[in-house]
């Protein structure tokens, strides 16, 4: 096997979760005002205890430099938009964690209904199991 073969089948997958992730974006923009960095920051908190995380580790989860974060959840933490609040830390006085709000959650549930129906879609109409397979197929034989 070619390293040129194994990069194929790379760019091919590669290519796919790039295509979805756009598709994925432009229906969270258009039909719930959400980019897909707000949608995971929703996922995320809708999966930590008490719905609720620190801005340090959020960061960690989302792939955001601090600043761009502390923007981002600045913007859904106003009342114009309501899907996350800010809760003090009653161990660490310094410390805040933003929290998913029913608002919040109304969106996550929402949004994750579109996130299934692009990727049913989009995942049926190629064979990505298959590219996945010759992918890791490609992988072993080198």
């Amino acid at each position: 096997m070619t390293n040129q073969a194994f990069m194929d089948e790379w760019l091919a997958l590669d290519n796919l979760q790039i295509k979805i992730k756009k598709e994925l974006e432009t229906v969270l923009q258009k039909e719930y005002s959400l980019s897909i960095k707000e949608f995971y920051v929703l996922y995320y908190l809708s999966e930590a205890p008490e719905k609720k995380l620190r801005l340090q580790q959020l960061q960690e989860l989302i792939g955001l430099s601090q600043s761009a974060l502390s923007r981002l959840v600045g913007n859904m933490e106003a009342s114009d938009c309501g899907a996350l609040q800010k809760k003090d830390c009653t161990d660490d006085r310094r410390g805040t964690y933003t929290q998913l709000t029913e608002i919040g959650e109304q969106k996550l549930q929402r949004g994750l209904e579109a996130f299934h129906e692009v990727l049913k879609t989009n995942l049926s109409e190629v064979d990505s199991e298959g590219i996945f397979q010759q992918l890791l197929q490609n992988l072993r034989m080198t």
